[in-house]
């Protein structure tokens, strides 16, 4: 079950490698069907923070993140995405 009563939000740092990145991030985000939403707040030519809008726990979230292709680090609480 999840818990749609209160989204939470989190916001993801991603290194920019290529032109098709940010594609492919896009793309990745898409199929999770944890995230409610996500806005991009910030991007430069190699890097973009992203907002994310997501239902349930962040667990699942996680875990969704792996199965999709992306992994992901925490360093000093920002959470950073890679293809």
């Amino acid at each position: 079950l999840i818990d749609i009563s209160a989204p939470a939000s989190l916001t993801v740092t991603a290194k920019l490698e290529n032109s098709k990145a940010l594609e492919k991030i896009i793309s990745k985000l898409k199929n999770i069907n944890f995230i409610e939403s996500y806005t991009i707040d910030e991007l430069s030519k190699s890097l973009v923070k992203i907002k994310i809008i997501y239902l349930g726990k962040i667990r699942n979230l996680q875990e969704s993140f792996v199965k999709n292709g992306l992994t992901f680090k925490i360093v000093n609480d920002q959470w950073i995405l890679n293809l």
